[in-house]
């Protein structure tokens, strides 16, 4: 028998399959019904609000939103592409908020809805099959189900681990942050036959195109990141660049923003 919170995940996502199910033939339609369902389902006054404020920018016709969205479901494996977004708009936000809410309330400890795990050469060693178990089961019983590993390592045993772990745990939302390094084939291999996992990758660097091109090929889904620095701050704010990143098969953009960026450099961005 299903507990649950299965049910409801399952709810969730077989609305979410049936507004998307005539998308190819009536895409406006189908991203304005998946968010007016989602405003009525929801029973937190907050995600109310989020879901009408999105749903707000799909109100006109010609909004540039809509391409976002076209680009996600043309370029990118639609079952993961709900799989990941279940599991991060249900399990951490929704479910895994609300058993969250209710630890820091029974133990006056303060957690984040995502789990920052910097992995390099120094200590990818340290992240066995046994660690990583540990580590996504005692934040998921919290209520965490989001984990973003920042990765400066080729370590094969490393990522055959996190492959294992991740697949072990699918309700969980995995971001996995890359340097401008090239895996090995297998690595990559194992890593595209996971549905909860999404890829980030630096924008403007070396290898920038091999890495995009290599995930459309596979069609996963993965965005951009890019660090603002007083550097390239000027750029980040100009036209042009602006429409070479519209252009871009992916239209998922993350920025990260330097330590070291000065106030009067952070106006430039607003």
């Amino acid at each position: 028998m299903l507990q649950r919170k299965d049910i409801k995940r399952n709810l969730v996502e077989n609305t979410v399959r049936i507004n998307l199910r005539n998308y190819d033939a009536d895409e406006k339609r189908s991203i304005r019904r998946l968010l007016d369902t989602a405003c009525h389902l929801t029973h937190s006054p907050v995600q109310a609000t989020i879901f009408e404020d999105i749903l707000a920018h799909f109100k006109d016709e010609s909004s540039a939103y809509y391409e976002v969205v076209n680009k996600c479901f043309r370029n990118f494996n639609r079952d993961k592409l709900i799989q990941f977004g279940i599991n991060l708009g249900y399990g951490s936000w929704s479910k895994g908020a609300k058993l969250l809410s209710n630890h820091v309330k029974s133990s006056d400890t303060i957690l984040s809805w995502l789990v920052e795990v910097p992995v390099d050469d120094s200590n990818a060693g340290l992240f066995t099959l046994a660690h990583l178990t540990n580590l996504f089961h005692k934040y998921t019983e919290y209520g965490v189900n989001s984990f973003l590993f920042e990765v400066e390592t080729m370590s094969e045993e490393f990522f055959s681990a996190l492959t294992t772990v991740t697949e072990q745990h699918p309700d969980t939302a995995v971001f996995l942050r890359l340097t401008d390094t090239l895996l090995e084939d297998e690595i990559m291999k194992q890593l595209f036959s996971l549905n909860n996992l999404i890829f980030l990758i630096p924008y403007g660097k070396k290898n920038t195109e091999a890495l995009s091109d290599w995930l459309l090929d596979e069609g996963h889904p993965f965005s951009y990141y890019m660090t603002i620095d007083n550097e390239n701050c000027r750029a980040f704010s100009n036209d042009d660049f602006l429409r070479e990143l519209s252009e871009k098969e992916s239209p998922l953009f993350i920025t990260l923003r330097s330590p070291s960026l000065t106030e009067q450099n952070a106006l430039l961005l607003k």
